[in-house]
């Protein structure tokens, strides 16, 4: 069975993922005082249950803090994966209101990705660096790409029971050593959440 929650902040962040057919919603809201983290949590606690991978939320995540302002979360889960996502409200060119939050990939700001299968191999990609996370396990590094839009820098690792990718939402001018760096820190961040919650 596929899930999905919505959870909203007028606070300082935010979190997303997208939603298939089947779908129950939720909807929470978080309080003045709720942070990245806070939202990662809830938006993982609705899942854990839901999918045999085991879930993980950073808790370093400073850059999106003002850019998460009043966003909105989105998790999914399937029985062998699962997706949590963070979006961040649009103003219209030309206009200072900004539009409700929403899943689009002009507001996507985050999204963390669990899988049963093994992490794919990206070394013919683009740009790719293989890297070693803190505990070592084994990861593979994309920067940002920009071609008609850009794509968002993305983490790859790999741990004893599952795969995962992590995607950031970056400056295209930001050196590929910050970025990695930045990335790299999410990724050591992360604590399990327990599907006893």
């Amino acid at each position: 069975m596929i899930s999905r929650l919505w959870y909203r902040s007028r606070a300082t962040s935010l979190v997303a993922a997208v939603s298939l057919a089947l779908v129950s919603a939720v909807f929470a809201a978080a309080s003045a005082n709720s942070t990245v983290r806070k939202l990662f949590e809830d938006a993982a606690k609705g899942i854990a249950k839901r999918t045999s991978v085991e879930i993980y939320v950073p808790i370093t995540l400073q850059s999106l803090s003002a850019a998460a302002t009043d966003g909105c979360a989105f998790s999914e889960s399937k029985a062998d994966s699962y997706d949590i996502s963070i979006y961040g409200r649009l103003v219209e060119h030309g206009k200072t209101d900004q539009l409700p939050c929403e899943a689009s990939n002009a507001a996507l700001l985050a999204q963390i990705h669990g899988d049963t299968k093994a992490m794919p191999d990206r070394s013919k990609a683009r740009n790719a660096q293989r890297v070693m996370l803190r505990n070592g396990m084994p990861g593979w590094f994309i920067p940002v790409a920009c071609g008609g839009s850009c794509a968002p820098a993305t983490l790859y690792w790999q741990t004893p029971k599952a795969s995962y990718w992590l995607q950031l939402r970056l400056e295209s001018h930001m050196s590929k050593e910050t970025q990695r760096s930045e990335l790299l820190e999410i990724a050591d961040s992360m604590q399990l959440i327990s599907a006893e919650h």
